[in-house]
């Protein structure tokens, strides 16, 4: 996560002129849903997820209350996002309790690195357990090692940025540098009800109150931009201040690399055409449910996504 700001120190200028372009903001009145679904909201996740041509998804999940099985990535990806959140946690507390003469955050959060993915693993144990297959033996290994990859490159890349800054600086304070370059803020909780969120949105982060951040992990879609525009709409409706930007930290752990890999990772521009097709898909789910009508399978399973969770239920039913 706090590789993030490398990321927005050396591209966001490109698109800091454009940020006045942008009209269709979550606290302008046209942006919100019809007023018919002021009785219906529903989480961000349900209404960004454009998995299916025909948006039967939400039918499924919605309006039959069609449950789907727990699955190995589902809950990897939910433990590599808790580990983020508690190495940006590590961090800080350190941050605030060392001096310049004693930093030594590299070596400080690779030594706590265990503990970090034990309790994040520990988080979801509940989950595991529901998994009615679970992978080989081998494949457990491979990810458990695989996740200390995250840890390492944090520290790495935190521990980089902070120590040039302490270089430069003969008054040093740690803990006044760490609040001015890793300023994420991981319990943001958001109303916006107009939008037809259900409250609160919680994204996974919001860096320097500028970007609106969420992680992922898994194969790439190019859908999963929706979430960053959902969620900064949610936050204009809540706070009136605008949001300009978004990012995706999608999260690869390949076999080939020492660190993990961020290679769709970049800063997003949200700009009125990417909210014209999320409110778009966003009121299109909302009425599905709130007419409870169900779309329909695509004309052919050929052109559903393989990775849909619903897939059996419309075509081995």
């Amino acid at each position: 996560m706090h590789y993030i700001t490398f990321l927005y120190e050396t591209t966001r200028e490109e698109w800091l002129s454009s940020a006045d372009s942008i009209e269709l903001r979550g606290y302008n009145p046209c942006t919100w849903a019809s007023s018919e679904f002021s009785d219906l909201q529903l989480p961000v996740n349900a209404l960004a997820y454009n998995i299916c041509p025909t948006s039967r998804d939400i039918y499924l999940d919605r309006v039959i209350n069609q449950e789907t099985e727990q699955t190995w990535e589902r809950y990897k990806g939910r433990v590599i996002d808790k580990i983020y959140k508690l190495i940006h946690k590590e961090c800080k507390e350190y941050a605030s309790t060392s001096t310049a003469s004693d930093f030594d955050l590299y070596n400080y959060l690779t030594g706590k690195s265990d503990t970090i993915l034990d309790v994040a693993k520990d988080r979801y144990k509940d989950v595991l357990k529901k998994i009615p297959q679970l992978p080989a033996g081998p494949d457990v290994t491979r990810f458990d090692e695989a996740l200390k990859k995250i840890v390492l490159f944090e520290a790495l890349v935190t521990a980089a940025r902070m120590n040039f800054e302490l270089a430069r600086m003969q008054a040093a304070n740690p803990e006044h540098i760490f609040q001015e370059y890793f300023e994420f803020n991981t319990d943001f909780k958001l109303a916006a009800r107009h939008q037809g969120f259900t409250p609160p949105a919680t994204p996974d982060f919001i860096y320097r109150h500028k970007v609106m951040g969420d992680i992922k992990s898994g194969k790439w879609h190019q859908f999963m931009e929706y979430t960053v525009v959902a969620y900064a709409l949610a936050f204009e409706e809540h706070t009136g201040d605008d949001m300009d930007f978004g990012v995706i930290l999608h999260v690869d752990l390949p076999q080939s690399r020492l660190v993990p890999a961020h290679y769709h990772t970049d800063l997003i521009f949200l700009d009125d055409k990417k909210r014209e097709k999320f409110f778009a898909l966003r009121d299109r789910k909302l009425q599905i449910v709130a007419d409870e009508s169900d779309p329909g399978t695509p004309a052919t399973k050929d052109e559903c996504n393989p990775e849909c969770p619903f897939l059996s239920s419309c075509w081995d039913a």
